[in-house]
């Protein structure tokens, strides 16, 4: 674990993570303005402010986390195909929490309200998931792959930076004399 840490293995995958998530907003609002589902969100009722502003902070909260676990499982790998599943189930993942916390989140507002549909799970929790899914899941499987490209050439570059640190101290003569 602290080698990870030295490495800053972490960093990296939770830096890109939060990268890919503002590029996947970005893309969902550019889906969207042709919809004119951005009016909904600005001019809406507050519960929809409210929902989106829980939404965006699980997403960006679930793409730092599950990032920097990412970069941690990552750190040895040298091969670019466990990068980009990793990366791809990081996205969809990150959108599915996403989705769901906005969703459950709705759910209550809507019981505590007393609104009479509001026990309906269906509703609240897989129509909204499978919407989600379908529009966004390509351009999330997209950011994933981004996601794994990027956090291996980052590593790389940190790992052939450690190892020209370690042979340069190895030859110091500051090290022999210890």
């Amino acid at each position: 674990m602290l080698s990870h840490e030295l490495h800053n293995c972490g960093k990296i995958g939770g830096k890109n993570g939060v990268l890919c998530a503002t590029l996947g907003v970005l893309a969902a609002f550019l889906m969207l303005i042709p919809m004119g589902a951005i009016g909904l969100a600005v001019n809406g009722e507050s519960t929809w402010k409210l929902i989106l502003f829980i939404s965006l902070g699980s997403l960006y909260l679930t793409a730092l986390s599950l990032g920097k676990i990412a970069g941690r499982i990552l750190c040895k790998t040298s091969t670019l195909l466990p990068c980009v599943f990793i990366g791809v189930g990081l996205a969809l993942g990150s959108l599915a929490i996403s989705v769901l916390t906005g969703s459950l989140t709705l759910m209550a507002v809507n019981i505590i309200s007393g609104s009479p549909d509001s026990n309906d799970l269906v509703t609240y929790l897989l129509v909204p998931l499978f919407v989600v899914l379908i529009y966004g899941g390509g351009p999330a499987a997209l950011l994933g792959i981004l996601y794994g490209v990027l956090v291996r050439k980052q590593l790389a570059q940190m790992h052939t930076q450690t190892e020209a640190d370690q042979a340069l101290a190895a030859d110091s003569p500051v090290s022999s004399l210890s």
